[in-house]
């Protein structure tokens, strides 16, 4: 027994050995895709934090009243489809972050999470169009680009392009659940 725990030491520390620890020994292309992300991740918290700076200041003066009370519960039912207009440097600081989302998914292209940033704030910018066509270009795990894809045709009221995309996705357990979500 004592020989099998030194085999299994010996073991770990030939595999860390051989493992690189430091970016600069991994394969150039792997790096790049690591800085890439981290890139983006910094901008996208950059974002955040301007977008939070700016929005606008709106007391609500309290709930209104319910439009349906159920038990103890309050419903409203709130149709209005109305957006207030962004702050511009809210927008400015969105396009600054797509255009270094693009870059960082022109380096590191089958990053999931790059790819569902891009079309998650194409989508918030109301550029669904633009939306569906980073979705259809995707590199990434296929069973999360075709999630993206239905996203962004959802979003873009192409629901007659939505069934065949749930369709093809069919052998993808998780893209059919997601497909099921939204009714597809």
């Amino acid at each position: 027994m004592r020989f099998a725990r030194w085999d299994v030491w010996g073991f770990l520390a030939l595999l860390a050995t051989s493992t690189p620890a430091h970016p600069q020994t991994m394969p150039l292309q792997r790096a790049d895709s690591i800085d890439a992300r981290k890139r983006a991740a910094r901008m996208q918290s950059w974002f955040e934090r301007v977008r939070h700076a700016n929005l606008p200041m709106r007391f609500s003066g309290g709930a209104p009243p319910c439009d349906a009370r159920i038990g103890r519960f309050c419903q409203w039912n709130d149709d209005d489809t109305t957006t207030s207009k962004e702050p511009k440097p809210i927008k400015e600081a969105r396009d600054k972050l797509l255009r270094t989302l693009d870059s960082a998914a022109n380096r590191s292209p089958r990053d999931d999470w790059i790819i569902g940033q891009r079309v998650r704030y194409l989508v918030e910018a109301g550029r669904d169009s633009d939306a569906v066509r980073v979705a259809r270009s995707c590199a990434a795990t296929p069973w999360w680009c075709d999630a993206l894809t239905g996203l962004a045709l959802h979003e873009l009221g192409d629901y007659g392009a939505l069934r065949p995309t749930c369709d093809e996705s069919d052998s993808r357990r998780n893209a059919r659940r997601i497909c099921r979500s939204v009714g597809r």
